[in-house]
């Protein structure tokens, strides 16, 4: 028996020795392919614009390590990066460095831009637009929905770049801390609710200039930036004195009105309450503006009434200009 099984052990021997001879030679090159992939023309104008000058890569291709792999995220249309990106540098980086220097972005700015096709939904039902991370990145989303022929949707848009550039600034330099002191019963994680007691009337009367500046001080300090900086001197003096001139108007309705009806006088005496209440929001905005004009001086060097002309002025340009393109 042990005779057989030696000669079983041999032949199988033999045949393996056979099949391995009968085997190609390994070969010595990498079957991986680690040539540098050409660049595209619109790679190209992103390293001449933003890599070379600001040290700021742009990633709008599709990379898992980048999103959450929990919603439904896709890379933006190809043909809707190079527009954005135009309006990036003359809305957002070349009015800083027109007034802080020439180097301020290249200084103080996330290395990467990170640019997303679609909305980024949240389980409560918000919406996220962007987010700044460590000071290294900033992730902006729905560029494949921004029209910048629509004013209303590109101040909307660059609402989100200057709010997430400012929790840069804010991470380089802090802002006052007594900012926090303003208005600090107002705060709450629950800013997004629903009902009157979450509206943007109830944030006005309370000192904050947005629903989402409810949430705590960090955000409020740059939902109050991003606000001056996408609209007018004018048109920021609007919307702090809105709800004042809201209340107003509907008073003089009322009162023309009122004569003797009880209701109609009970409604009148509510919004003279809450005229009240609106003036003190107003004295707490005007009070939050002060901090960051200081901020902004004291610690970059920054007039940003200045900066506000130029970031307004230059959205309203492109949008115009998208305007006359479209037609």
């Amino acid at each position: 028996m042990k005779r057989i099984l030696k000669y079983i052990y041999i032949l199988a021997l033999i045949i393996l020795c056979d099949s391995c001879s009968g085997e190609e030679p390994v070969s010595s090159e990498s079957v991986l392919d680690t040539e540098t992939p050409a660049l595209s023309e619109l790679d190209i104008w992103i390293r001449e614009n933003f890599v070379a000058p600001y040290n700021i890569d742009i990633l709008y291709k599709w990379d898992d390590n980048q999103v959450d792999l929990n919603k439904y995220l896709y890379p933006p249309t190809l043909e809707n990066v190079r527009p954005l990106l135009d309006v990036v540098l003359e809305v957002w980086m070349k009015p800083y460095n027109e007034i802080a220097g020439e180097d301020f972005i290249k200084n103080i700015a996330p290395r990467q831009l990170i640019l997303v096709g679609g909305y980024n939904v949240n389980e409560s039902g918000t919406i996220t637009l962007g987010f700044a991370e460590q000071g290294l990145k900033i992730a902006l989303f729905n560029v494949d929905q921004l029209d910048l022929s629509d004013l209303e949707d590109t101040q909307q848009y660059f609402h989100t770049i200057q709010h997430e550039y400012c929790h840069i600034l804010n991470q380089t330099k802090p802002y006052d801390p007594s900012y926090a002191k303003i208005t600090p019963s107002g705060y709450t994680s629950q800013w997004f609710g629903n009902g009157s007691s979450y509206s943007l009337r109830t944030a006005l009367k309370k000192g904050y200039i947005s629903r989402y500046a409810r949430a705590n001080d960090f955000e409020d300090f740059a939902e109050m930036v991003s606000a001056m900086l996408i609209m007018s001197r004018e048109e920021f003096d609007n919307q702090v004195n809105l709800l004042v001139n809201v209340i107003n108007g509907q008073l003089e309705e009322l009162e023309e009105d009122a004569d003797d009806d009880a209701s109609v006088q009970s409604d009148i005496n509510d919004l003279k309450i809450e005229l009240e209440e609106a003036k003190k929001g107003v004295a707490f905005l005007r009070q939050k503006e002060a901090f960051v004009v200081d901020y902004f001086k004291s610690e970059w060097d920054i007039d940003i009434y200045e900066l506000q002309q130029k970031t307004t002025t230059a959205m309203k340009d492109i949008v115009t200009n998208h305007k006359t393109a479209g037609k």
